[in-house]
């Protein structure tokens, strides 16, 4: 039964992952196969990620973007939330170098967000080598969303450089939303120097308390 099968094999994972992984590979059906080295990765992402995140990247080779997305996003999930507990840096090497999953963005948002409530100026830094786009508008998402209470200056001047207009005016509307409580003239101030859209800029100006 798959439900037996898988859940056999994540309990595996921890004791003996090369034979688990070898016998899940004999599995001849390949939707209970795939459903089983997804339990597999899963059950090994926070004790081992490295070693989940290679028979991952093994697993969707070769596979179109739509079933490696469909079939290994929650084993990807599983990866980045307990890599980036453990090594931020690794994980969000790994993320950014994965091949065929829709949810990459979510992946290096979840990674920045723990990544940046320890060492802030490092995962800025690393940003700073993104191109525009879904991966960096996911990664710049984490970073604004763990930094704008201590330091919301910074996480307006990422939120709005985030590609997509909505994501955009999203994340720059939380930061503001902070640093009216600390600050609001410097605020309104960097809203009327940002470049913005019109309506966007009148929205946030018009959230802001006067002094």
């Amino acid at each position: 039964h798959p439900r037996a099968i898988t859940a056999l094999v994540s309990r595996w994972a921890g004791s003996d992952f090369e034979r688990a992984e070898a016998w899940v590979a004999g599995i001849g059906d390949q939707q209970i196969r795939n459903t089983a080295l997804n339990s597999l990765i899963s059950g090994s992402a926070y004790n081992d990620p490295q070693r989940a995140a290679d028979a991952l990247t093994s697993a969707i080779s070769g596979m179109s973007q739509e079933e490696a997305s469909e079939v290994f996003s929650s084993a990807a999930n599983r990866i980045a939330n307990g890599w980036a507990q453990s090594d931020p840096v690794a994980a969000a090497s790994w993320a950014i170098e994965l091949p065929d999953l829709k949810n990459r963005p979510n992946l290096l948002q979840g990674i920045v967000q723990q990544w940046a409530r320890y060492e802030p100026q490092a995962a800025s830094q690393w940003l700073t080598t993104f191109e525009p786009g879904a991966d960096r508008d996911g990664a710049i998402g984490g970073l604004v969303s763990t930094i704008q209470r201590d330091d919301p200056e910074a996480a307006f001047a990422w939120a709005v450089t985030i590609d997509n207009d909505d994501n955009r005016s999203s994340y720059a509307r939380q930061a503001i939303n902070q640093w009216q409580n600390s600050d609001p003239a410097a605020a309104r101030a960097a809203v009327n120097n940002a470049e913005l859209s019109d309506e966007l800029r009148a929205s946030l100006l018009n959230s802001i308390p006067e002094d």
